[in-house]
């Protein structure tokens, strides 16, 4: 909320406005020892974070999709580094951060699932191109989760139910529910009974295909999550619409 509310005001990805937005976040959503709560540590709007392996940008960027035409990849990966290494400065968190913006990004243009999710992937490899990665890179894995389907491969990464925190595990589980054919309610429905980091999963395929398939959100869910948490997101909504808009004339 504190990204979108940020870009509509300001109307761009300032990271600095962001910074300032984050660092008086309430303590319940920036705990100490997270990425975030570090960020907050630091005290400095433009605080540069050393590591960060998690999902929270992730989780977080849609709306930089929303805004930003798939035209405009390039600037896509620029705005996603920009408000992604305040809490999170890694390869596989950054490249997992961008595979959620791209696919919002192409599922906004109107693709379809499957052209939603080559863009994704090529707009990783763009960014991946450029860096030194640790290990496999998340391209490599999304296309490992694709091919083996969503339940294999989370039964290839544990047996227990800690898994998933970390973006390189959970980006590539996104990915493969996405991919899996099903309907928004039941693919989420699938996404917050695979265990591990499910919320944090479920919270990144529902960016993803609600942008896709806006037909398809139960109403009664919206409903829900905006009584229970004062929120008002029409307004939002439509100022990043029409941001959108402006930015596709270019």
């Amino acid at each position: 909320m504190l990204l979108a509310l940020s870009i509509s005001e300001k109307g761009r990805v300032s990271r600095l406005d962001f910074g300032e937005r984050l660092l008086n976040i309430d303590d319940r959503y920036c705990k100490p020892g997270t990425g975030c709560g570090k960020f907050k540590a630091g005290g400095s709007p433009d605080f540069v974070a050393e590591g960060g392996f998690g999902n929270g940008a992730a989780m977080r960027i849609s709306p930089v999709g929303i805004v930003t035409p798939p035209s405009l990849a390039a600037q896509l990966i620029a705005d996603v580094v920009a408000v992604s290494t305040l809490t999170h400065n890694t390869p596989p968190a950054i490249s997992g951060t961008v595979f959620v913006a791209a696919a919002v990004s192409a599922a906004m243009e109107g693709y379809s699932r499957q052209d939603v999710i080559e863009y994704a992937l090529n707009t990783i490899r763009a960014y991946e191109s450029g860096i030194e990665f640790p290990g496999l890179r998340m391209s490599e894995t999304c296309e490992y989760a694709l091919q083996v389907g969503l339940e294999a491969y989370v039964e290839s990464l544990t047996s227990g139910s800690e898994w998933g925190f970390i973006a390189i595990e959970s980006v590539p589980a996104v990915f493969a529910a996405v991919a899996s054919g099903g309907s928004l309610a039941d693919t989420l429905l699938r996404c917050v009974n695979l265990g591990g980091d499910a919320d944090s999963i479920a919270s990144m395929a529902g960016a993803i295909l609600g942008t896709l398939y806006p037909g398809q959100w139960p109403e009664a869910w919206t409903r829900y999550v905006c009584e229970r948490n004062g929120l008002d997101l029409e307004p939002i909504a439509r100022s990043l619409a029409a941001l959108r808009a402006d930015r596709a004339q270019y």
